[in-house]
C-alpha cells in the first residue's frame, strides 16, 4: 500500500467530520504522510484503524457467450486479469483472484476459489468475505475492460465507510454496477442473509443496501463486454 491509499483514507475522515479543519503541521517521509489537525485531533493512527481494502478480481465466470475465458483476453497488452492486478495494487493492501478450482493463470496471484455453486458473482464475494471478514473487498470483474486508474481513484475518493458499499451506478438505468464495487465488512451479514433466503443477485442486494452511489465520469467504465464482437470493437477511453 502506498501514499495514494493513505491520502484517500485521510479524505474519508475529513468527509465524516463536520468541524472546520486547520492543518497545523505536515511532514512527508517516503510513502507516508503525517498530518495533525487541530479540529480533528486525528493522526495516521486513526487512518490505520479504518477497515483496510483488499482487491478481488472476479475471474470465475464460464464466459459462455464470449466463447473463451474473459480473464485471458488482451485489451491492454496483457491478459485482463493481469491488467486488473497491476491496476489495483497501488490502491489496496493485497489483490486476490476469485476463480474456479480448475482454473490456472500464468502470473501468480493469490487465489480465493469459489466455495458456493450456481449463484453467479455472489459466490466470489461471499468466498472473499469468508477468507477475511474484517476488511473491505474491492470487486472488479474481468469483463469491464474500460476500467482505468482514473476510475479507481475517483471511486476510492468517494468511499463512505459509514455505508455498506460504494459503487458506480448506471446514469441511464439508475441500477448499481456490483462488479465494480467496494464492499465494506458491514455488508457481509446482509450478503449471507440474502444467500440463505435465495436472493443471489448482487444488483438487487445493492439496491436494498445502505450504499454510496457514484456517477461515473464516463458510462463506458461500467460497460461489460460479453461477446467476441463486443471485444473486437473495444477502444480505450484514454
Amino acid at each position: 500500500m502506498d501514499f495514494t491509499v493513505e491520502f484517500f483514507w485521510l479524505l474519508e475522515i475529513l468527509r465524516l467530520r463536520s468541524a472546520p479543519v486547520t492543518p497545523t503541521a505536515t511532514s512527508l517521509t517516503g510513502h507516508c504522510i503525517s498530518i495533525t489537525f487541530e479540529a480533528l485531533g486525528c493522526s495516521m493512527m486513526n487512518l490505520k484503524s479504518l477497515p483496510p481494502i483488499k482487491g478481488l478480481i472476479l475471474a470465475g465466470g464460464l464466459s459462455t457467450r464470449m466463447g473463451v475465458d474473459k480473464a485471458s483476453l488482451d485489451y491492454h497488452g496483457v491478459p485482463q486479469y493481469q491488467y486488473l492486478n497491476e491496476l489495483l495494487h497501488p490502491f489496496v493492501e493485497e489483490v486476490y483472484i476469485s476463480c474456479r478450482s480448475e482454473q490456472t493463470f500464468d502470473v501468480h496471484i493469490p487465489r480465493i476459489e469459489d466455495q458456493y455453486q450456481d449463484i453467479g458473482p455472489l459466490a466470489g464475494v461471499l468466498s472473499a468475505f469468508k477468507n477475511d471478514s474484517t476488511c473491505a473487498w474491492w470487486v472488479i470483474a474481468c469483463d469491464l475492460p474500460y476500467v482505468d486508474a482514473d476510475a479507481l481513484s475517483f471511486l476510492l475518493s468517494q468511499r463512505d465507510i459509514t455505508k455498506e458499499a460504494t459503487f458506480y451506478y448506471d446514469p441511464e438505468t439508475l441500477f448499481p454496477e456490483p462488479l465494480l464495487t467496494i464492499f465494506e465488512p458491514s455488508i457481509y451479514p446482509e450478503l449471507l442473509k440474502a444467500y440463505q433466503s435465495g436472493l443471489t443477485s448482487l444488483n438487487r442486494i445493492l439496491l436494498n443496501c445502505k450504499g454510496k452511489r457514484v456517477k461515473p465520469a464516463d458510462v463506458r467504465i461500467i460497460r461489460s463486454l460479453n461477446t467476441k464482437e463486443e471485444a473486437q470493437g473495444f477502444k480505450k477511453i484514454r
